[in-house]
């Protein structure tokens, strides 16, 4: 007989994954809307949890209390990431494909393999601005930016580092928190005219697509940038700026525009999980690269003395 723990947790485990997709983004879209206050996710208001259970929740969670212990489980122990970001499986020998792309083999003898989470669409074929367009838009972004002071940007999942940089907010769909200045409503027209908008949501639903995302999740939590954002990371040989290790708040994922490129030096990385041994895989940026991050993934920005701004756009679906 297995010990009473092992059974809680195979139990908790089978609830985890027993929930659909399409209820997964639901509940993680009331969510984000709730979380006023930038306090992690938070259960969403009576009203929007009945309307769900209406919808066919109640046959997976019985009850308000059952899908608020539910969300509370995903604030301790990481979001359900969904069958479409499930990213280590077991495989036999042999040439390994899924979707998404190549599986990776990982350094040992297990034969575990991991789909990358994060993947980069270069600046000529994410085909977004041309070169003098980009460095129009970074210098713009870089104007409003430049008199404000350094700040923590995010609440860290790891409490013991903290992320400092600068930020622009230009769309809060759900929490009014948006730059109302003229210039920065100014570089979000901008994006709209341009297209880049249009064009970076589409390259992310082809990219869902390819990883197999539920087609219901669609009818129940439309694919949209709800939040598009800048960070500025400033160059300096004595204040660090970077993020520490977090998940973003997206439903679906998130798009990360570089705009200034690496310059060769340490940017954007991610996990496979959370675990502190778990290595960390650096994604190398040049001026125009896109990165699509899944939800759910654990990713980061090395804090090093950079020569150089490093200035991205960021877009959470």
């Amino acid at each position: 007989m297995l010990p009473k723990t092992a059974v809680c947790l195979s139990k908790r485990k089978a609830r985890r994954d027993a929930l659909p997709d399409h209820f997964i983004v639901a509940l993680m879209h009331e969510c984000i809307k709730a979380d006023m206050h930038n306090e992690g996710y938070v259960p969403p208001p009576d009203a929007a949890i009945d309307a769900l259970l209406v919808l066919g929740l109640s046959d997976y969670l019985r009850d308000r209390d059952a899908v608020k212990a539910w969300v509370r489980d995903q604030a301790a122990h990481g979001w359900v990431s969904g069958s479409f970001c499930v990213d280590s499986i077991h495989v036999a020998d042999g040439p390994m494909r899924g979707v998404g792309g190549t599986f990776r083999r990982r350094d040992d003898n297990s034969h575990q393999v991991w789909v990358g989470r994060v993947r980069v669409i270069k600046a000529a074929d994410a085909k977004l601005l041309t070169p003098p367009q980009l460095a129009e838009l970074l210098a713009a972004v870089t104007k409003i930016t430049r008199h404000e002071e350094r700040t923590e940007l995010l609440q860290d999942t790891d409490s013991k580092t903290t992320s400092t940089g600068k930020q622009v907010v230009f769309k809060d769909l759900h929490h009014g928190k948006a730059d109302n200045s003229r210039a920065a409503k100014t570089v979000y027209a901008g994006l709209e005219s341009s297209g880049v908008l249009h064009r970076v949501h589409d390259i992310l639903q082809t990219h869902l697509k390819m990883r197999a995302v539920d087609p219901a999740c669609y009818d129940f939590v439309p694919l949209q940038f709800w939040y598009v954002f800048a960070h500025v990371y400033t160059a300096s040989q004595d204040d660090i700026d970077g993020l520490a290790a977090h998940v973003d708040d997206a439903v679906y994922g998130a798009a990360v525009w570089s705009l200034s490129g690496d310059n060769g030096q340490p940017g954007l990385w991610w996990k496979r999980s959370f675990r502190s041994e778990d290595y960390q895989i650096p994604v190398p940026m040049e001026a125009g690269d896109l990165a699509l991050i899944l939800r759910g993934t654990h990713h980061g920005v090395s804090r090093v003395p950079r020569e150089k701004d490093r200035v991205t756009l960021s877009f959470h679906a």
